[in-house]
C-alpha cells in the first residue's frame, strides 16, 4: 500500500452532495428528511438521506453501515446527564465529520427540518464551518459574515447556532474529529461547536430550517448544557 494521499492535502472545494441525517425507521423524521429531499430537489441541490443514530427509551440504535466503524468507541461520553436522543443526534454529526475526512471532500450537513432556498456548489473557506443560513434570516433578520452564536453562561460560551444546515471541509472534519476524540462529548451537539475553537463563516442563506414535530423518543435532560 502507497500512501500517496497522506502526502497533500486536498485543494477540492466542489460540493457533491449534501446529507440529510435520518432517522429511517422514525416516520416523522423520515417525512421531514423527504421535504428536505424535495426542496433539495427543486433548487438543483443534490442531497441524500444519512441514516443517523436513533436514541430511544432503550438505548442508541447505531446504523449497520456504522457499526463496525472504530472511531465509534474511540468517543466517550464522559457525563449522565443527556439523555439518547441528544446522544444519538451527535454522534450523527460526528459519522458526517468522519465521512468527510475519509473521502477528503467537502460536503453539506443537514438535519431532517433543513429546506433549501439556494444550491451551494462549492466550499468558500479552507479549514472552517461554513453556516448556511436559519429561518430568522429568511425571514428578514440582517446577516453578516460573522453567523448567529448560541451562547451560555451569559454569553461567555458562543457556539453554533442550530447544527440544522452547515458545510464542512476535510481540513475542518479533521479538527473536529481531533476534538471530540480528545474531549469526548462535552455538551450537546451545537454547543460543542464552539466558536472561539472552530472557525465560522456564513456568506448566503442556502438553507434555513422549518421544525416539524419533535422526533425525541424520551424526555430531554434540560441540565446538561448549563
Amino acid at each position: 500500500m502507497m500512501l500517496e494521499s497522506n502526502l497533500t492535502f486536498s485543494e477540492n472545494r466542489l460540493i457533491e452532495k449534501a446529507y440529510i441525517i435520518t432517522m429511517l425507521d422514525n416516520n416523522i423524521s423520515l417525512d421531514l428528511a423527504k421535504r428536505c429531499l424535495k426542496s433539495c430537489e427543486d433548487k438543483g441541490q443534490n442531497a441524500v438521506f444519512w441514516p443517523a443514530f436513533e436514541g430511544t427509551k432503550n438505548g442508541i440504535k447505531v446504523p449497520k453501515f456504522l457499526s463496525r466503524q472504530d472511531w465509534v468507541s474511540w468517543i466517550k461520553v464522559p457525563s449522565n446527564l443527556y439523555s439518547n436522543s441528544q446522544i444519538a443526534c451527535f454522534f450523527s454529526h460526528v459519522s458526517l465529520w468522519a465521512y468527510c475526512a475519509k473521502t477528503d471532500k467537502p460536503l453539506i450537513i443537514l438535519e431532517h427540518d433543513a429546506i433549501c432556498s439556494s444550491p451551494l456548489r462549492e466550499h468558500g473557506f479552507y479549514n472552517c464551518i461554513q453556516y448556511l443560513g436559519n429561518r430568522e434570516q429568511k425571514n428578514g433578520r440582517h446577516m453578516t459574515t460573522i453567523p448567529p452564536h448560541a451562547s451560555m453562561f451569559d454569553a461567555r460560551w458562543r457556539s453554533l447556532c442550530r447544527a440544522h444546515a452547515y458545510a464542512i471541509d476535510p481540513s475542518i472534519a479533521r479538527n473536529l474529529l481531533s476534538y471530540v476524540i480528545r474531549e469526548g462529548m462535552t455538551k450537546t451537539l451545537d454547543m460543542f461547536i464552539r466558536a472561539d475553537i472552530f472557525a465560522m463563516i456564513q456568506n448566503g442563506i442556502y438553507f434555513y430550517d422549518e421544525p416539524g414535530v419533535s422526533t425525541i423518543a424520551e424526555p430531554e435532560n434540560s441540565n446538561g448544557d448549563k
